[in-house]
Parts: structure tokens; C-alpha cells; sequence
């Protein structure tokens, strides 16, 4: 039996939460085991379940992910962190990657790169996507 994936998502928007989490359950080991809304759920929620990977955006309301991500790496640093996120600029790329993420995907590319990506940073290989790959 394959070991299954264990991910948490944090997005401010629900739309996108239940669009991720859909596009994921179409992968027979990938489990969704927490959402969240907001960065300071989602590092409450990652404490409490030991998620293999973190999949948060960078704008969300009481913590934001560059600040979930820091707490995150902090406190489990086994745990692999992806960021998610329509914020494309070398200066965001840079900060999520500086904070301790593993790897960084444009909202607009997500759909297979999603997972391409989620296996890449899983495998402990840094993970870029490829339009924003010149700015860090």
C-alpha cells in the first residue's frame, strides 16, 4: 500500500480552497487533512497534524504566508512548505523562498504543475514555477 500524502491548505479565498483540494483528491496519494482561511489557523492546524506539506498563499488575513511560513519551518521542520500564490514578483518569489519555503507556483499555472511541483518539493528538490523562475 502507497503511503499517503498528507497536505494542509491556507487560502483567504474559499473558492480556491475547494478548487485545490478538489484538483488534489483526484490523486489516489494525496490526502487533504486540514483547510484553512487565514495563516495563524494554519500553523495552529500544522501543529496540531504534522502535514507532510503546507500549501498557503501569501495574502491571508491575521498572518500572512511569508509569516505562517517562517513559524511553520520553526516549528516543524520536517514538514515541506509550498506557496501558492497570484503575488509573481521577484520580491515575493524571493521573501516565501528566503522565509524557508521549498518551492513557489503561480495561481495561474496551477492544474498539473500543482502536482509536479508537490512531488518535486516532496522528493526535497527546490520547486519554481517556470514563468517565475528568473526572479530568484
Amino acid at each position: 500500500m502507497v503511503k499517503s500524502i498528507r497536505i494542509l491548505l491556507a487560502d483567504e479565498d474559499e473558492g480556491v480552497l475547494q478548487g485545490l483540494s478538489s484538483l488534489l483528491r483526484t490523486e489516489e496519494d494525496i490526502t487533504v487533512v486540514g483547510l484553512s482561511l487565514d495563516g495563524a489557523e494554519a500553523v495552529g492546524l500544522a501543529e496540531r497534524l504534522s502535514p507532510d506539506l503546507a500549501i498557503l498563499d501569501l495574502t491571508m488575513p491575521l498572518m500572512n504566508g511569508i509569516e505562517a511560513t517562517r513559524r511553520l519551518r520553526a516549528l516543524l521542520p520536517s514538514t515541506r512548505i509550498l506557496i501558492v500564490s497570484a503575488q509573481t514578483s521577484p520580491r515575493y518569489v524571493g521573501s516565501a523562498l528566503k522565509a524557508g519555503a521549498d518551492g513557489y507556483v503561480a495561481k495561474d499555472a496551477v492544474g498539473r504543475e500543482l502536482i509536479t511541483a508537490i512531488r518535486a518539493v516532496l522528493a526535497g528538490q527546490g520547486y519554481v514555477s517556470e514563468a517565475l523562475r528568473s526572479s530568484c
